[in-house]
């Protein structure tokens, strides 16, 4: 899917047995996108661009941002008693064809909008293009271990890049 105006794209890889997408593995419990911003019309030079990630849940969840061991990755840990999740992305990202950092805010609560949120930043380039993950963890019995959970994430990723679409495309001048 992609902006009409073809600035931002997210390609979206799941599958119901392992796969290799885009030289990554991808479990089938695991959903990879392809996320690319294009000749966005950024207003100063020297900003950077900051992708809004959105935690929202109906069930009390606890969170926790950690960087994955022997990985160049980071990720958001998401538990609910047996249940648990995550979302990860590397740390480096392709500016304009050379790999640069990606840098990540801590997780904090945004009042106005009622959820916990997370930003991605970017450095400042014409084409950038980065991976991030997102999936389902841990050892779950019973009804939830019959659920199809390929459809379930595919049914999350949908939402959130509809909301990405919607909310992320905004210009951040910090001092990440």
């Amino acid at each position: 899917m992609q902006t009409s105006d073809g600035v931002f794209k997210a390609v979206v890889h799941a599958s119901g047995k392992p796969i290799i997408a885009k030289g990554e593995n991808v479990m089938p419990n695991e959903v990879k996108i392809d996320i690319e911003i294009t000749n966005f019309p950024y207003r100063e030079n020297d900003s950077k661009l900051a992708l809004k990630t959105e935690l929202e849940s109906e069930l009390e969840v606890e969170e926790q941002k950690r960087e994955i061991e022997d990985t160049d990755e980071e990720e958001v840990q998401i538990t609910s008693g047996n249940y648990g999740g995550f979302f990860s992305w590397k740390k480096t990202a392709q500016v304009d064809g050379v790999s640069k950092p990606v840098k990540s805010t801590n997780i904090f609560d945004d009042p106005e909008e009622g959820d916990r949120e997370l930003y991605l930043i970017y450095e400042h380039g014409d084409s950038i293009v980065h991976d991030p993950k997102i999936g389902v963890r841990g050892a779950l019995g019973g009804v939830a271990a019959e659920i199809n959970w390929a459809t379930v994430i595919g049914a999350a990723i949908v939402a959130a890049l509809v909301a990405i679409i919607v909310t992320s495309l905004m210009l951040r001048k910090k001092g990440y």
